[in-house]
Order: C-alpha cells, then structure tokens, then sequence
C-alpha cells in the first residue's frame, strides 16, 4: 500500500486550538484568583495572536518566498473580503443604533475609513486590527521576495521582525 505524502501538520492543528483559548483568555479573563484553574495559560495569552500570524506566514511560506502577484492578490482577498463585510456591516450596524436611540457612538464615516485603513477604529471592530496587519505584511513580503533573492528577502524579513520586536518593546 503506498503511503501518500499529505501538508497536513497535526502539532500546528493543536497549537491552533490551545491559541484560540488563549485569544478568549486575553479579552475575557481579568487574571483574577478566582480562576485559580486558568493560572497555567496565563504565560501564552500575550503571544497568541502574534504566534497566529507567525503561523498565517509558515503555512503560507511556499506561495511567500516564491510569489506571484496573482497569489499575493488571492491572499489579500481572501484576507480583506471578510474584514470588509465585517467591518463595513458593524459601522452600518452602530450608525442605525445612533440614529434609533440618538446616541454617539462613531464618528460617522471617518470612523469607517479608520476602521477600513487600520483595522480599528475604536467602536467599529477594534478585534480586526491583525487582518490589517497581515494584509500590510502579505505585501512587503511580496515586494521584498519580488525584488530581492531567497536569501537576500530572508534577511531582509529577519531584520524586519528584529525591528517590530524591538519597537513594540520599548514603550
């Protein structure tokens, strides 16, 4: 019987499901000592969604550092359709609640170019703001492994993670 060869990776399916509680974790869990249980995932609910994109990036690693626009394209509209529909179907959403109870809760459509542009604006959909960021870094990578070697784009993209690590640091 010949075995066949599948990308599948049981590990990245598991850490998949362990950080997906962690997301949960960081916007429902106050810390507090009343869930002593919860204690042990407390050192990874900082790191969740950026390992998320790390793994956005490895699964996607092959299509990356051998790219075609065509896919870069795919990617970003895979990416962007949803964060579109999403956001643009909350700032309708919010826009008729302020008009029903004569509240202020957005700032009109300035408010929907923010959210569009950065992926959070404050009461639009501030959860999106990694889309954003993936679709952002689904074009340098792009642009650095169009224009630079295999080699050269790792290095560059190395030099780049550095920096992001460095400045998202040093408060």
């Amino acid at each position: 019987m010949e075995k066949i060869k599948s990308d599948y990776f049981g590990g990245i399916s598991i850490l998949r499901v362990l950080l997906t509680f962690e997301v949960i974790l960081v916007h429902f869990w106050t810390n507090s000592e009343d869930y002593f249980i919860l204690k042990p995932f407390n050192f990874l609910r900082k790191c969740a969604v950026p390992t998320f994109m790390l793994l956005s990036f490895f699964l996607t690693e092959k299509h990356i550092c051998n790219p075609t626009w065509k896919k870069g394209i795919n990617r970003i509209k895979r990416l962007g359709i949803p964060f579109v529909v999403w956001g643009g179907f909350n700032w309708l959403f919010l826009m008729l609640v302020e008009e029903v109870f004569k509240l202020e809760l957005i700032d009109g459509l300035s408010a929907l170019f923010w959210q569009l542009i950065t992926g959070h604006a404050y009461h639009v959909n501030a959860p999106m703001w990694y889309i954003v960021s993936l679709m952002y870094l689904t074009v340098i990578y792009m642009v650095v492994f169009k224009i630079c070697n295999k080699k050269a784009g790792l290095i560059i993209i190395n030099g780049l993670l550095v920096l992001s690590l460095i400045f998202s640091t040093a408060g």
